[in-house]
């Protein structure tokens, strides 16, 4: 499996963790607005890549067919078996800006 990482502060702990598990990856820029990799990476096997970093990644491997691509946070994060597991818990709650502008109480 071929692992590309968006370049920034956060992916350095994911970085030692691929480290300290042998599994090989290379570090790339998002160009702003454009969403091409700079490099652009050198793909072995379209169908066996994992890329990690902005939403723009989706967008990028499924516009390059690679597979598995991108992991996606829906439909799973709405899965029972997850919620213990998410970061703000089995209590999360998923809204549009709509369904929040919606609900909230008219101040004007």
């Amino acid at each position: 499996m071929q692992w590309i990482l968006q370049h920034f502060d956060d992916m350095e702990k994911l970085a030692h963790a691929l480290d300290r598990l042998g599994i090989a990856y290379s570090w790339h820029k998002v160009m702003p607005f454009v969403g091409d990799l700079i490099p652009e990476p050198e793909v072995r096997d379209p169908q066996a890549v994992v890329m990690f970093g902005a939403y723009t990644l989706w967008r990028y491997a499924r516009a390059k067919g690679l597979s598995p691509g991108v992991f996606t946070i829906r439909p799973f994060v709405e899965e029972a078996l997850w919620l213990p597991h998410l970061l703000n818990g089995p209590g999360a709650k998923f809204f549009t800006m709509r369904e929040i502008a919606e609900g909230l109480d008219d101040d004007g």
